[in-house]
């Protein structure tokens, strides 16, 4: 068994590393960008543990590690939408992190990205009633 992860990982590692760093001529030219996974579960997850720290500022040391990893994990697909825009662009750096930020702002500026969707509440005219 590690024995095949071991060469499922060498195989990745020469296919989507080291053939397109060598070898410009290797790298898959594609008119459309590979869409990037989405981003939605990743801030879930980020701003489940920023509630629970917002709520307790107590839990500020057993959330660091939580809050860390679910950091990691946001630059972890900034780097997988670099990456693939990278090959698809013919291997212009500059534009490929300029689309990776476009696609985080994007999902960030969303429905449910930066501030979390409200409840839909009946509006009550009554309310708002001049006497």
């Amino acid at each position: 068994m590690i024995r095949n992860f071991h060469s499922q990982a060498l195989t990745w590692l020469l296919n989507y590393y080291f053939l397109p760093t060598l070898s410009q001529s290797s790298l898959l030219i594609v008119d459309n960008p590979i869409e990037p996974p989405p981003l939605d579960p990743l801030l879930k997850e980020y701003k489940l543990v920023a509630k629970n720290l917002e709520k307790d500022s107590s839990l500020a040391r057993q959330l660091a590690p939580q809050i860390a990893q679910k950091l990691k994990a946001v630059e972890s697909w900034i780097v997988n939408v670099k990456t693939n825009h990278w090959r698809a662009s013919n291997g212009d750096p500059h534009s490929s992190e300029i689309v990776a930020l476009e696609y985080l702002s994007a999902a960030l500026v969303g429905s449910g990205g930066l501030v979390p969707v409200s409840k839909k509440y009946a509006f009550n005219q009554s309310v708002f009633t001049i006497f």
